[in-house]
């Protein structure tokens, strides 16, 4: 089910807040309704400190979900594991435009960072000109170092705090280090369903999957031809 809210900075401003996914506990009206009303004011709180508007070309929207994805990389001997708790993700309608994905479990436990937390995919988004695409450079880097290309892009995504007024820019920083937390894991992992990136994809994309394959491909291919 999806609900429609306007955010305080202008009558034609339109985000989406999507309970799609929710299951058990988290699709039930008495749990998502008070969530709802903290991303409605978290968000829209996110989209008023943007300096200059029209930096962020659409209005992302924002699915909270019942799993966690887990993506692990073998770095020399070591196999390394990162765990997602938010992300910035190819919109399940509209694989050209990002939304972004948040753990429920960390709606529920971490209300006070939840703007931080929006705020920190906006700028990913930001950064990316809304735009979802590989370029030749990422793909490089992808296959020369994993944890290094995600680094990267954590760092251009932090050239884009200073787009956000205070308190916004700082409620990015603070949820930074909170993210880096042992206990922030726990307790967003606790009781959380936890897949790969393939399961993460089905769960998303669901019958849609073979058509965000053949985007995937189509992407990567238009990188080759070009080398």
């Amino acid at each position: 089910m999806l609900f429609l809210t306007r955010s305080l900075g202008s009558v034609d401003d339109v985000a989406l807040i999507s309970s799609k996914y929710l299951t058990g506990k988290y699709g039930d009206p008495d749990w998502f309704g008070p969530v709802k009303s903290l991303l409605e004011k978290s968000y829209a709180a996110v989209l008023d400190s943007l300096n200059d508007k029209s930096r962020l070309p659409y209005h992302p929207s924002i699915y909270l979900i019942p799993f966690m994805l887990s993506r692990k990389y073998k770095i020399g001997h070591d196999l390394v594991s990162s765990f997602f708790y938010s992300l910035s993700y190819p919109d399940a309608t509209d694989f050209s435009k990002y939304s972004t994905y948040i753990v429920a479990s960390l709606a529920e436990k971490f209300p006070q960072h939840m703007t931080g937390i929006i705020a920190h995919e906006i700028a990913h988004i930001i950064a990316a000109k809304g735009e979802v695409k590989i370029t030749e450079e990422d793909l490089l880097l992808i296959l020369k170092n994993r944890i290094e290309f995600l680094k990267a892009k954590e760092t251009i995504a932090e050239h884009y705090y200073s787009y956000f007024s205070e308190p916004v820019s700082s409620s990015i920083k603070k949820w930074n280090e909170m993210a880096l937390l042992p206990e922030t894991e726990r307790e967003v992992s606790e009781k959380m369903i936890i897949v790969d990136q393939k399961q993460f994809d089905a769960l998303i994309f669901e019958e849609r999957l073979p058509q965000f394959r053949e985007f995937v491909r189509t992407k990567l291919e238009n990188i080759k031809t070009s080398f």
